[in-house]
């Protein structure tokens, strides 16, 4: 088997996300407005839970790929 073969295996694979799926679903069906932070080492598959989880039904998630220093002050005054 080829390197692109198991990438493609570990990427369609969906493993024990059990514990994280109740959670989303618990949340989900307390019918309130709720902001979720999901957070964590990249390539572990969290855009893919999202995705899953989601899959029929409402909702919007919103990735963030780079964080800059949102607190510094502007130069320009």
């Amino acid at each position: 088997m080829n390197m692109f073969m198991m990438i493609v295996i570990m990427m369609i694979t969906f493993i024990d996300r059990s514990k994280e799926l109740s959670f989303l679903e618990e949340r989900y069906r307390s019918h309130r407005a709720e902001l979720i932070v999901m957070y964590g080492r990249k390539r572990v598959g969290k855009t893919f839970l999202l995705r899953r989880f989601l899959s029929g039904k409402k909702g919007v998630y919103f990735v963030v790929l780079r964080l800059g220093n949102i607190f510094k002050r502007s130069q320009r005054q």
